[in-house]
């Protein structure tokens, strides 16, 4: 309950954002009250987004390394035999059919629950000295 003084009126209104009680000086304007309100709020918001982005990239990392131990080396198995059939062909780009062009693309899609290896596995390319373009829909395209 954050104590809001109107007029020099106390007066209770619940806010969850409220982060001090705010008493106005004596010349303090209402558009002064209002800034502070805003410049509080503004603040607590902007804490707690910074926490919640820290723990949401901390779950992120753990999925990401749950995932990779299980299925993370079957992709770069796939992949590196797509390169290794596009380098006998003579090509510079991997083309393999997906499911969305049967007939071949140079975009590599992964599924939806490969997501959170996604970055990792562009990442463990550019490693290994390929070039890497990300794609929208979790797509990549690997040229050397």
């Amino acid at each position: 309950m954050a104590r809001i003084y109107l007029n020099d009126e106390k007066v209770d209104r619940p806010n969850q954002y409220a982060r001090s009680e705010h008493k106005p000086k004596e010349k303090e304007t209402a558009a002064a009250i209002a800034r502070k309100a805003a410049d509080d709020w503004l603040k607590k918001a902007t804490e707690e987004n910074k926490e919640w982005n820290r723990k949401r990239i901390e779950r992120e990392r753990r999925e990401a390394e749950a995932i990779w131990s299980d299925r993370g080396m079957m992709w770069v198995k796939k992949i590196e035999g797509y390169i290794a059939k596009a380098s006998r062909d003579g090509k510079h780009g991997t083309w393999e059919p997906t499911s969305c062009n049967p007939h071949g693309d140079e975009i590599l899609y992964i599924g939806k629950g490969d997501q959170p290896i996604y970055e990792k596995l562009m990442q463990y390319f550019r490693d290994e000295g390929f070039t890497v373009e990300e794609y929208q829909y979790l797509g990549m395209k690997i040229t050397w």
